[in-house]
């Protein structure tokens, strides 16, 4: 008896820890697809998916302080626009800014990035960036 009661009481621990984290937010890390402006805030839009669409830019913040910026190939904005895959870095500022260093099709860009909501599927940003320092 006293050992189904042990484990009993060890699989409604282990029930009871998986659905706290199941409750907490992912954060910022991951794939995050364009979608729309906010016309309002003029916040940029984004949906958190497994990989980037071929068709839209995007922002993937890594665990290791990388950062994939999904932006034009070129200069040009004049459809149909190719993407392509940008390398920088991320950090956070504080619990609602982030920082990041990226290169783009002209050079290089410093931008930080205001957090205006995050949610498991949604992300919410002002961006504010600084003149690139063309190459």
């Amino acid at each position: 008896m006293i050992i189904f009661t042990t484990i009993l009481l060890l699989l409604i621990v282990m029930v009871a820890g998986c659905e706290e984290a199941d409750d907490k937010e992912p954060g910022i890390l991951g794939i995050w697809v364009f979608e729309y402006w906010d016309q309002n805030t003029s916040g940029k839009i984004y949906s958190r998916h497994d990989q980037f669409e071929e068709d839209k830019p995007g922002v993937q913040f890594q665990s290791n302080g990388t950062l994939i910026e999904r932006g034009n190939r070129i200069g040009c904005g004049t459809p149909p626009i190719i993407y392509t895959n940008y390398e920088g870095s991320w950090s956070y500022e504080n619990d609602s800014t982030i920082t990041i260093t990226s290169s783009f099709w002209g050079g290089v860009q410093n931008c930080e990035l205001q957090i205006l909501s995050l949610t498991v599927d949604t992300l919410k940003i002002l961006w504010d960036c600084e003149d690139p320092d063309f190459n």
